[in-house]
C-alpha cells in the first residue's frame, strides 16, 4: 500500500512540472529567474537561467527556436530534473575575483534581448576546529572581505550522514560567529561533517519580457571537515 501511496504522489509530483515551447506561447508571460553562484570546493562559477509561466503552479518553457540564453557570450546548456524541472546552465572552473561581472542575455523567440548584470557577493573567510569533542559545539567564524557588500541572506551549512542542518545568522554582520550547540549535534557524533557559509543576494528590479522574475547571485565558502568524536 505504501509503495502504491509512494508511486502516486511520484506521478503527481511530475505531473506537476509541465513543460512548454517557446514557440507555442505568448512571449510577454513568460517569467525569467537568473542565479549565479561560486563554490569555493569546486572553484566553479555557475550561472543557470528558468523560464517560466503560470506563477506559483509554475509551467517550464523550453527554448525552441531562436530563443536562448547566453552567458558572456557563452551558450548554455539544457538540464532536466528527474521531476522535469528544465534550467539553462553555464559551468566554468575559475578563481574567484570580485570584480568579475556575468552577463544573461535572453532572446526570444519575436528576437527581442533582455540583458541583465550580475556580480557576485563578496569573498567569505571562515575557521573552526577540525576536531570537537562530544562536550563541545562548533563555532564557526567569519569575516566578509567587504563588509560594504550587504547581503539579503546568509546560511551556515552543515551536512551530516543523515542530511543538512541549515542556521541564519544576521547577514548584515560582516564578521562574527555561530555557534551550533552540543546538543544540536548529538545525532552526528562520531562522524565527520562539512561546514560552510554562503552569502545570498537578491533582485526583482530585473530587464524582462513583463512577466518579472529574479536576479539571484551566491559565494559559498571553502568547507571545513570537522570530527565530531562519540
Amino acid at each position: 500500500m505504501k509503495q502504491i501511496i509512494s508511486l502516486l504522489a511520484l506521478t503527481t509530483l511530475f505531473a506537476s512540472c509541465g513543460q512548454v515551447s517557446s514557440d507555442d506561447i505568448n512571449q510577454d508571460i513568460i517569467e525569467t529567474d537568473y542565479s549565479l553562484t561560486y563554490n569555493s570546493d569546486l572553484g566553479m562559477i555557475e550561472a543557470s537561467g528558468k523560464f517560466t509561466i503560470g506563477g506559483a503552479n509554475s509551467t517550464f518553457v523550453k527554448l525552441d527556436g531562436p530563443s536562448n540564453l547566453r552567458v558572456n557570450g557563452n551558450s548554455t546548456k539544457l538540464e532536466t530534473t528527474l521531476i522535469g524541472q528544465l534550467s539553462y546552465v553555464y559551468k566554468k572552473s575559475i578563481a574567484f575575483d570580485p570584480n568579475s561581472t556575468y552577463r544573461f542575455d535572453y532572446t526570444n523567440r519575436d528576437g527581442d534581448l533582455f540583458s541583465n548584470v550580475a556580480t557576485l557577493p563578496s569573498l567569505i573567510t571562515t575557521t573552526t576546529k577540525s576536531v570537537v569533542e562530544n562536550y563541545e559545539g562548533i563555532t564557526l567564524d567569519w569575516q566578509v572581505d567587504n563588509p560594504n557588500d550587504q547581503a539579503n541572506s546568509f546560511r551556515v551549512i552543515l551536512n551530516h550522514n543523515n542530511g543538512v542542518l541549515i542556521k541564519y545568522p544576521d547577514h548584515n554582520v560582516s564578521t562574527g560567529s555561530l555557534e551550533i550547540k552540543p546538543e544540536e549535534l548529538a545525532a552526528f557524533r562520531n562522524q565527520t561533517v562539512r561546514i560552510s557559509a554562503c552569502r545570498y543576494k537578491r533582485s526583482k528590479s530585473i530587464n524582462n519580457p513583463g512577466a518579472g522574475g529574479e536576479l539571484s547571485t551566491s559565494f559559498c565558502s571553502k568547507s571545513h571537515l570537522v570530527a565530531l568524536l562519540p
